[in-house]
């Protein structure tokens, strides 16, 4: 009966160890999952990094094109006004 208790005893010891070995496998496997993904996280960053400036750079100017037609033309108006006042002052004076 002792031999058979042994035998049972050893079996559950064996069968924790290839729990044991299995759990070492699979947390090997992640942390090489994860190596690679942290590295391919630093190349898609790196590779974004040239391309966010100039998408800010394009949005920028789309986003304020119209106010500056709209301050150019405003100039364009006052300049127009400015002038008109100066010619016909000068027909008054002469």
């Amino acid at each position: 009966m002792s031999q058979v208790k042994i035998q049972k005893v050893q079996g559950e010891i064996n069968n924790g160890i290839q729990v044991m070995e299995d759990n070492l496998q699979a947390a090997q496997s992640l942390d090489d999952n994860f190596d690679r993904l942290h590295g391919e996280s630093n190349q898609l960053e790196e590779g974004t990094k040239g391309k966010s400036c100039q998408v800010h750079k394009r949005s920028w100017w789309r986003n304020n094109r119209w106010t500056l037609v709209v301050i150019f033309v405003v100039l364009l108006i006052i300049g127009g006004i400015v002038a008109g006042y100066f010619i016909t002052s000068r027909k008054l004076t002469t």
